[in-house]
């Protein structure tokens, strides 16, 4: 037996001796009195200096507390030792290990020394605190994403949302994760959502995964909005994730633009039937009266002709003028100061009111769309203040320097904070502008004049010299 024993020691002595994982044997107090040469190599320390030595000491501080009460009770109880520490390198850095130790027994039961082993796990440490730390970030950009977030098992079930899709359909995370994804859909599309996963997972074939589309979607409450879909599959994880957009203001928009469209489109053809069209009626008709004045009175044709330039003229200048409403901005790049000052004039001779127009210094403004939209948005400004305000001046102010500023000021009646914004009569003039803010990435304010007045402010941020640089939109609402 003692033969055995000592060739089962020797044997141990050798594979400590080969093996580049850190071996060592304590006493029951936990001093060292066998170890590894990897140990030895870890630490820089030889085998006196280790020997007797209590391997606590090697513990990182901030470790050693939670090492420690484990290793008393490993003792105490007589169990197997398990945990996780940085010990110290002898460069001075520290590395995590796991360490494992057992007990061997003597024939009375008591410990008589420890047997352990630790597995250099750094690497694997580092990788886990990047993916916490990647986890942590992609959270925060979830959390943080203005569109709804949802990910989806193959059955259909909600496993996550983000704040964005509590918010989007009034439902809190909590009564969403556990629940099919058809919950948040209208009839018919809650009873086609299933038939769409089933012949994907059975068939492979995409018909609304990796493509952006639109649909609708249904909030808590029952109501109905619009929205853009994105759908991707996680293929490891066999999830499906949901981005969804509420686009309900932009389909007010398209709405609206449809709607102006076509009031403008009205307003253009009733202008050419009052004006261009009945001029050129009655002049057909005079030309046929000058066919036959001509045989007979020369004198009378003269004043006949005369009548018809007069009416050319008129027809002319009339067509002119729905034709401005065409193209208000001519193509040069001072058209927008062009435009704005013959605004001016026309408001002040159409209207009992002094309008002028301010421009300090030559505006060049080579981006004929925003000219255009800058000229309507001062006339649309106009428009109300003469419907509206009732006032006795009007100025037009445009100034660049190191942004381009356009003003409407007038001193009629002024704007009420209690005024409602319901998107009829007034609010419509309001919104047509902030549609065409929106466009050209400017920003809208509407301010009260004192003693009385409105002034409407445009500016473009980043403008210089006409040339445009990136910008962030914005308006402040309060009179259309």
């Amino acid at each position: 037996g003692e033969d055995a024993l000592r060739k089962s020691l020797e044997r141990f002595g050798r594979l400590i001796e080969v093996s580049n994982q850190i071996v060592w044997v304590t006493d029951a107090q936990g001093r060292v009195v066998e170890d590894s040469p990897s140990w030895r190599d870890f630490t820089g320390r030889t085998v006196e200096q280790w020997l007797g030595w209590n391997w606590l000491e090697s513990v990182h501080p901030d470790d050693r507390r939670h090492v420690e009460e484990a290793w008393k009770n490993a003792v105490a109880s007589a169990t197997p030792y398990h945990t996780e520490a940085r010990l110290i390198h002898r460069s001075g850095e520290y590395r995590y290990f796991a360490a494992s130790a057992i007990p061997i027994l003597d024939s009375d039961g008591s410990v008589r020394e420890w047997i352990g082993m630790n597995v250099d796990i750094t690497e694997w440490k580092r990788a886990e605190a990047e993916i916490r730390d990647r986890q942590e970030r992609l959270l925060a950009i979830l959390n943080a994403a203005a569109d709804a977030i949802i990910t989806i098992d193959p059955r259909g079930v909600v496993q996550s949302v983000n704040p964005a899709a509590e918010t989007m359909f009034q439902y809190s995370a909590s009564e969403l994760v556990g629940q099919n994804i058809k919950i948040l859909m209208p009839e018919p599309y809650a009873h086609e959502h299933d038939g769409y996963l089933s012949h994907y997972l059975h068939t492979g074939e995409k018909r609304i995964i990796g493509i952006r589309r639109e649909v609708v979607g249904r909030r808590k409450d029952g109501s109905v909005f619009p929205a853009e879909l994105a759908v991707s599959e996680v293929n490891h994880l066999k999830m499906f994730t949901g981005i969804i957009r509420d686009i309900s203001r932009r389909k007010e928009l398209e709405r609206e633009i449809v709607e102006i469209a076509s009031l403008q489109q009205q307003r253009i053809g009733q202008d050419l039937h009052d004006t261009v069209s009945q001029e050129l009626t009655a002049l057909s008709l005079q030309i046929d009266d000058l066919t036959e004045i001509l045989k007979k009175d020369r004198v009378h044709a003269e004043k006949l002709i005369k009548r018809i330039a007069a009416g050319l003229k008129r027809g002319q200048q009339e067509l002119r003028a729905v034709m401005r409403g065409l193209m208000p901005v001519s193509v040069e790049a001072e058209g927008l100061m062009a435009s704005l000052a013959e605004l001016a004039d026309r408001t002040q001779n159409e209207n009992r009111v002094n309008c002028e127009f301010v421009c300090p210094a030559p505006v060049s403004l080579p981006d004929t769309i925003t000219a255009t939209h800058l000229y309507l948005i001062a006339q649309e400004a106009v428009h109300n203040a003469v419907k509206h305000a009732r006032p006795r001046n009007i100025r037009i102010e445009l100034v660049l320097s190191n942004f381009l500023s356009l003003t409407v000021t007038d001193d009629g009646i002024g704007i009420s904070e209690a005024r409602p914004r319901t998107g009829e009569g007034e609010g419509l003039g309001l919104r047509i502008m902030s549609n065409r803010v929106a466009i050209i990435g400017a920003i809208l304010a509407v301010e009260r004049v004192e003693p009385a007045g409105t002034r409407i402010r445009c500016t473009l941020p980043g403008t210089r010299d006409g040339k445009q640089t990136d910008r962030e939109t914005g308006s402040n609402p309060d009179r259309g």
